[in-house]
């Protein structure tokens, strides 16, 4: 009979195939071990978990939770170091702790957050790699650089926030906290400006003063002109709606020909890119809480006009639809941050810094990162 030689196994082969059942037995195991008990296993990486090395898009970034990321809170200065902040101390924007020191704890359990989107990653912040990015229209030979913040006083917050942020790369001055204020980074990355203005127009007519238009000598300390201060910038970042009072149709109707004036007049400069933060509620009895929301709650907003803030958001993000070049950055993250507030149950409003109001910058840095 004719056939294949029959080869007997040397000892070496023997084991190699024994070490190949083996394996094979262990990964079939493995299989049936994952598909039966997959929902007690939360943590085994999945093809979901490698998807979020995608950066998000705008309209992502408001979706997720805040994860623990604990800071060195031990000192004030250890705590500055681990938020990155390298500002000077003497600023009535780090009251939290400068004028009473026994909140470092709670300042630091604030600070111990960090907002993870669903699905997806934000650009770490890198202040240097930031003024890289805000520098670029200088060294190409193009207009426009820096960013001048507009609006009320969780605004002035916004821009103290992103000044102590970028400290070790201001080259000259700092933002006060008076009504009109800059800063200059260095490397050509231009300037950064605070206009303390709550309505963004003169509420007397509701009207845009132009740069051209004399700032009235009687003009309130918080309705300042801004608008001969934007041509030299490439972003204006913009914010209004704490001030605003009611929401009935007809200030949600002036408020609606407000956010078109606005963007009507930065138009007027090509170089220029408008981004909109959405105005983000209070928390009603904030004292009580030490740690962030999973969920938000509707009711936890529902003091002074603050019910008023999700329309004034639609209104905007409905206006911008129109004007793809403009930017809606969408902070609702901090809906879930009852803790942190600067004076719990007197003021559930304004936020510690450093604190949750650090990451409207940390989103803005990935919104302009992603241009």
């Amino acid at each position: 009979m004719t056939g294949y030689p029959y080869t007997a196994l040397s000892p070496l082969q023997r084991r190699r195939r024994q070490w190949y059942w083996l394996f094979a037995v262990a990964v079939i195991l493995l299989f049936f071990s994952a598909a039966t008990y997959s929902d007690a296993l939360p943590d085994l990486p999945t093809l979901s978990t490698f998807s979020r090395l995608r950066y998000c898009r705008n309209d992502e970034i408001a979706e997720g939770s805040w994860v623990p990321a604990p800071v060195d809170g031990r000192t004030w200065a250890r705590l500055k170091v681990s938020a990155g902040y390298t500002c000077h101390d003497n600023r009535h924007a780090l009251m939290c702790f400068t004028s009473e020191p026994s909140e470092l704890p709670r300042l630091a359990a604030a600070n111990s957050w960090r907002w993870q989107p669903r699905d997806c990653q934000l650009h770490s912040f890198d202040a240097a790699a930031f003024v890289r990015r805000l520098s670029r229209n200088t060294r190409q030979g193009k207009k426009g650089s820096g960013i001048l913040f507009v609006g009320d006083s969780l605004q002035l917050q916004h821009s103290q926030s992103f000044e102590c942020l970028m400290g070790d790369h201001i080259e000259r001055d700092f933002l006060s906290d008076y009504e009109v204020g800059n800063f200059s980074l260095e490397d050509g990355a231009g300037q950064i400006g605070f206009v303390r203005t709550d309505y963004l127009l003169q509420p007397e007519g509701w009207k845009l003063l132009m740069p051209d238009e004399e700032e009235p000598a009687d003009i309130g300390r918080f309705v300042r002109k801004w608008t001969h201060m934007v041509e030299d910038k490439e972003f204006v970042v913009v914010n209004t709606g704490a001030h605003w009072g009611d929401h009935a149709p007809p200030t949600l109707a002036r408020y609606e020909r407000m956010t078109k004036e606005i963007i009507s007049f930065i138009d007027r400069y090509p170089h220029i890119t408008l981004i909109v933060r959405s105005s983000v509620p209070g928390h009603n009895d904030c004292s009580r809480y030490s740690a962030p929301l999973i969920h938000d709650d509707p009711e936890m907003h529902n003091s002074y006009n603050w019910q008023g803030f999700d329309l004034y958001n639609d209104i905007w993000r409905k206006t911008l639809e129109q004007h793809p070049k403009h930017i809606f950055l969408d902070v609702g993250a901090t809906r879930l941050r009852p803790d942190g507030h600067r004076m719990p149950d007197k003021d559930c409003l304004h936020y510690c810094l450093p604190g949750p109001v650090d990451w409207w910058n940390r989103l803005l840095y990935h919104v302009i990162m992603g241009l």
